[in-house]
């Protein structure tokens, strides 16, 4: 804050009577690249702004849809079923994709 009252002459006109601010031609390259850097480093905290409201407000609507369906959960018993003992397939058949024809497979062991 002190540099750009410095340079707009609000500190008693250190540049003298001038009210403008006078950028030598060898410097204005070193003054542009600074403005576009601040534009950038300003559009992406603009951005991450954005993002961050974005994910509050995914955040509040998935915590009122957990709060709202864990009234409604189903009571579930507490007995697993056991592994299969044995599985059993007959007459199975294969098909491509895209084919009307139906191919047997193999009997397997």
């Amino acid at each position: 804050m002190e540099i750009v009252a410095h340079l707009t002459g609000e500190l008693g006109h250190p540049l003298g009577e001038r009210s403008a601010v006078w950028i030598a031609p060898g410097a204005v390259h070193r003054w542009v690249f600074a403005l576009r850097s601040a534009a950038s480093g300003l559009q992406g905290l603009v951005a991450y702004g954005r993002d961050l409201l974005r994910t509050g407000v995914y955040l509040d609507d998935w915590e009122r849809f957990v709060t709202e369906a864990a009234g409604q959960h189903l009571a579930r018993g507490d007995h697993a079923p056991g592994r299969p003992r044995h599985i059993a397939l007959r007459d199975v058949t294969f098909r491509y994709p895209g084919t009307a024809e139906a191919m047997p497979l193999s009997p397997t062991a």
